[in-house]
């Protein structure tokens, strides 16, 4: 059947000094899907959640400042015909046995920006088919924007 598992690098996480100075550190991992067959996948989920009681007899504001480091390989936001990918952020406050929780999400919006350094080499692709046509195919850019036009120069050499 299927299954998925979570499979910590470091399965302990160990902060650096007093809250105030530590540089805190990075959760690394894998997530594994063992799926028993093909299947239609809607979406992935991980939440990092923390847990701690505390009673606040007060009424007021309080503030939670936070930091997640987001890494460079994620997938920017995009809305297209046969797939997309979006990010939201989401909290949730649990609250005591009858009191309702409360909830919020934020969407957050990844957008690449590619330099003009790294974009800069085209890609080149030469074969031969079965023994009969070399062919050779050329692309100017590594990498374009939604909507831009792509010129492809392809070449046979019998």
């Amino acid at each position: 059947s299927s299954n998925l598992q979570i499979r910590l690098i470091e399965p302990i996480l160990y902060f650096q000094g007093n809250p105030e100075e530590s540089l805190g550190c990075f959760m690394r991992g894998e997530l594994i899907m063992n799926l028993s067959k093909p299947t239609k996948i809607k979406r992935i989920e991980m939440k990092f959640i923390g847990r701690m009681k505390t009673y606040w007899p007060q009424s007021g504001i309080y503030t939670y400042p936070f930091e997640l480091f987001l890494p460079g390989t994620l997938p920017e936001t995009i809305q297209a015909q046969l797939g997309n990918v979006s990010y939201k952020l989401q909290a949730t406050v649990i609250k005591a046995k009858l009191s309702p929780n409360l909830h919020t999400s934020h969407h957050v919006t990844i957008i690449r920006d590619l330099s003009e350094e790294s974009n800069s080499q085209g890609i080149a692709i030469s074969r031969d088919w079965l023994g009969l046509i070399n062919f050779e195919i050329t692309i100017p850019n590594k990498a374009y924007s939604i909507g831009d036009s792509i010129n492809i120069d392809f070449k046979t050499i019998p």
